[in-house]
């Protein structure tokens, strides 16, 4: 789960090299002294005197930046409530309300990078993919001037429809 100003799941900002590979389970499979990558898993982890700073997701096959002739695996997590990669950019907004600002990408990159959305502590990319639509392709976290503050879209615990119960009559 990508938590806005937080970090990925349990993988906070601040968390060393070693707390990311024993909750990633395994070694870094680029690992140098600014970044922590794992290209199956899509995530990649920028580090500043060792520590997290900064992290993004990628959707399947988006090609591994600075790691030649590679191609990232999937994310199998997301964004709540209910963001995912390879979303089309009108149900992000629709699932996680509209961004704080937005910035177009005039000259698409090898990438098919058309646009960013901004968000308190998030950033979320769009590809234009070869089918002609426009989808979520990564999203980037880091630290938020205020974390504790969640984005409007995402409802506080208390503010949740609690589900009725069925009994039967």
């Amino acid at each position: 789960m990508v938590v806005p100003g937080k970090g990925i799941t349990a993988i906070r900002f601040g968390a060393t090299v070693e707390t990311i590979e024993r909750h990633m389970l395994a070694p870094c499979d680029v690992k140098t002294e600014t970044r922590c990558l794992y290209i199956e898993q899509a995530i990649d982890f920028s580090l500043e005197k060792g520590v997290l700073v900064r992290a993004k997701v990628y959707r399947r096959d988006r090609p591994v930046p600075g790691v030649p002739d590679r191609t990232f695996g999937t994310f199998h997590g997301g964004l709540a409530p209910a963001v995912v990669m390879g979303l089309h950019r009108h149900i992000v907004h629709e699932e996680f309300g509209p961004p704080d600002r937005t910035e177009s990408v005039d000259a698409p990159t090898g990438l098919g990078l058309t646009a960013r959305d901004f968000y308190a502590g998030l950033i979320l990319e769009y590809d234009k993919i070869a089918n002609g639509n426009t989808v979520l392709s990564a999203m980037e976290v880091f630290a938020a001037e205020n974390p504790a503050v969640p984005h409007p879209a995402v409802p506080r615990p208390e503010q949740r429809e609690k589900k009725s119960e069925h009994k039967p009559d």
